[in-house]
């Protein structure tokens, strides 16, 4: 209701300065729908060829990443499954119309912030202007998150690891959202984690974690997903890694 009240006020800001923001959301023509998932699928293709090639330059930034892990002893081995999350930037370019569809920009691998809100923001457009619901259509992230957590935890209970600060609005407005598809999902930072395996306080196994009496079906990575937090963290992804923890 809070975002509902700011878009309609146009009262949309980040860290108290005021953002510029139109009423109307971002909507594009369902023929545009199109190229877009066909540009998306050649770019994930073209990326997990790089990151499976056997000859390219070690890169982190999703970029062999795996092969860094090998060699700093996190992974004996690298996996034949790759998980993860892969955002994409398009942009029109000129006149918004339908013979102008979006253009590729850029694919980030690596992991970003706003799953939560990528799936709050269009509820609550659809909320202050009613009468686009018959008009648009948007894609619930959510259930994406839904079916691929629904895969390995069991019991709908997930612990999500994160960076810095667990009370960030983005990771408690995750677990709130999940919670209403039945999903208990638990919120540490690295550091409460690197703390808990070093003093041997979480207990992991292929059957889940053990950690402050609760147990968790699943870990959720929301960080080491660079050089530093690689680096930093080696013996808790060690750790993590062997324990065979989903």
């Amino acid at each position: 209701q809070i975002l509902v009240d700011r878009l309609r006020q146009r009262n949309i800001s980040m860290d108290g300065i005021t953002i510029p923001t139109s009423l109307l959301p971002r909507v594009f023509p369902q023929s545009n729908r199109s190229v877009i998932e066909e540009t998306c699928r050649d770019a994930t293709e073209g990326h997990f060829r790089w990151l499976t090639s056997q000859t390219d330059e070690d890169v982190l930034n999703g970029l062999k990443l795996n092969n860094t892990l090998v060699r700093v002893g996190v992974l004996r081995n690298q996996p034949k499954v790759f998980t993860g999350v892969i955002r994409y930037d398009l942009a029109v370019i000129g006149e918004p119309s339908v013979s102008n569809p979006p253009v590729f920009i850029e694919l980030n691998a690596l992991n970003y912030h706003g799953s939560a809100w990528n799936h709050r923001l269009p509820k609550a457009y659809l909320e202050a202007f009613p009468e686009l619901s018959d008009l648009v259509n948007f894609h619930d992230v959510m259930s994406d998150f839904d079916t691929n957590f629904s895969d390995i935890a069991k019991n709908k209970r997930v612990l999500m690891i994160v960076e810095d600060d667990p009370t960030y609005e983005e990771y408690t407005t995750f677990a709130e959202e999940m919670k209403t598809r039945g999903f208990e999902i638990g919120v540490i930072s690295d550091v409460e984690m690197k703390e808990a395996v070093n003093e041997r306080k979480a207990k992991m196994s292929p059957d889940g974690i053990k950690y402050k009496g609760m147990h968790y079906d699943a870990l959720f990575l929301r960080t080491y997903d660079d050089t530093l937090g690689v680096n930093k963290n080696r013996n808790v992804l060690r750790d993590i890694v062997h324990s065979g923890v989903p």
